[in-house]
């Protein structure tokens, strides 16, 4: 029977891990691993490294490369990292804090091509694999964190079903739970929304906001350079948007150098901003959204509805980081990581969230998709929080901070929002 636990922190992102369970061992001869991957140079904290024992026993690092595994001593330890060369390490032998070594530059021992032609490789494979997988789902556990004013103001937990391939899209909530300190500035940030950012796009109208595409000379700048891991080459291509005051993103694009397949995804996204709402009942809303600026139509009802509504734009630094895999031999999503940072009437404000592919975790109904305009904590709350469910997948390791957030739900049992 397949276990997978899901570590997380208050400020750390979670990790899984894929076991199996197994004859019986003798207590010493199994080691509890609890280590940080680092990068070897910066000492910067490599987050959501592959780290892998065998078929059945894996997990993956959480943002700041925190993990935590159980295996044989005898075992042998193998972590990856896309652009660092991969370490191979027996279980008896793992300290606390794992370095790894940057990737070099190659250019003998890989054929070199122009950024162009890389993409042009590149989007001939994702066009043959969206004819044929584009409609593929999977489960996903979702954790959101949100600090205002240097604090924890709220904590969001949930399975979601999506459409994994090439970028997440079409989510439906499975379960989740939500736990948030009622205050005036405690907003219920669609965070979800921003996991799913497109490196592909098969439309023009979408191409501005996905780097690989036929239009991307239109919208793009491009240079590239070839690493290696020691195993493995890969092509870094670079982008960055041509019109400097259009929302956009200014991105890195890791593709295979033999297979031309898109490993990771990494960027930050331009002129991004927050709308913030004071409504009649007192309540506030905050959604990210996007202005085309080529339109001035569409510029003048914004603005319009922006008076019409009292709403402020506050601007808003929003990161990503998407790993993908092949296991299905298509361009998957294995994990998401972002980050948001901006200040609401001058107190800041940061949003820290990861979704993470699990596979078919869960057999259970799911409801309508979730939508851009959906509220995740508002969903949550009609369908209802399985306190059950959670029990019996008590696979949360915590820190002492969520420890006492999340005591509430078990000691009080409430979900919602609370008042100190």
């Amino acid at each position: 029977m397949k276990v997978i636990k899901l570590l997380l922190s208050c400020l750390l992102l979670p990790c899984i891990v894929l076991g199996q369970e197994a004859e019986q061992e003798p207590i010493d001869s199994i080691r509890q691993m609890e280590a940080t991957i680092v990068n070897a140079k910066t000492r910067e904290p490599l987050g959501f490294a592959t780290i892998y024992v065998n078929p059945y026993l894996s997990t993956i690092a959480n943002e700041v490369g925190g993990f935590s595994l159980s295996a044989h001593v005898a075992d042998t330890l193998h972590i990856s990292y896309v652009g660092f060369k991969p370490i191979h390490i027996p279980v008896a032998q793992v300290d606390s804090i794992i370095p790894m070594e940057p990737g070099g530059r190659v250019l003998a021992e890989v054929v070199v091509y122009s950024p162009d032609a890389i993409i042009g490789r590149a989007l001939s494979r994702l066009r043959k694999e969206h004819r044929f997988h584009s409609k593929h789902r999977a489960d996903f556990f979702f954790r959101q964190l949100q600090r205002t004013n240097h604090r924890c103001s709220s904590l969001q937990e949930a399975f979601l079903s999506a459409r994994s391939a090439f970028s997440v899209k079409d989510m439906s909530l499975i379960t989740g739970r939500y736990l948030a300190h009622h205050e005036r500035l405690n907003n219920p940030m669609n965070a979800y929304r921003l996991t799913q950012p497109e490196v592909y796009s098969k439309d023009k109208k979408n191409a501005q906001m996905a780097p690989i595409s036929k239009w991307h000379r239109a919208y793009y700048n491009s240079t590239s350079t070839t690493i290696t891991d020691g195993e493995r080459e890969f092509y870094v291509v670079h982008f960055s948007p041509r019109d400097t005051n259009a929302v956009a993103v200014e991105a890195d694009v890791y593709i295979d150098a033999r297979t031309f397949q898109i490993v990771r995804y990494t960027g930050h996204f331009r002129n991004w901003f927050v709308r913030y709402s004071k409504k009649t009942d007192g309540e506030e809303q905050e959604e990210p959204v996007q202005v085309n600026t080529d339109d001035a139509l569409s510029q003048l009802l914004y603005q319009t509805a922006y008076k019409r509504r009292q709403l402020v734009r506050i601007p808003m630094k929003y990161t990503f980081d998407l790993f993908y895999q092949d296991d299905q031999k298509f361009l998957e999503v294995k994990t998401v990581n972002f980050h948001t940072s901006f200040r609401m009437e001058d107190k800041p404000s940061e949003v820290r969230g990861s979704l993470i592919n699990v596979g078919k975790f869960l057999r259970g109904a799911y409801g309508e998709p979730l939508g851009l305009q959906g509220n995740l904590r508002r969903e949550i709350k009609e369908r209802g929080y399985d306190s059950k469910f959670w029990k019996e997948n008590e696979i949360i390791k915590r820190t002492p901070l969520e420890e006492e957030a999340l005591d509430i739900f078990e000691r009080e049992n409430l979900e919602g929002e609370y008042e100190e």
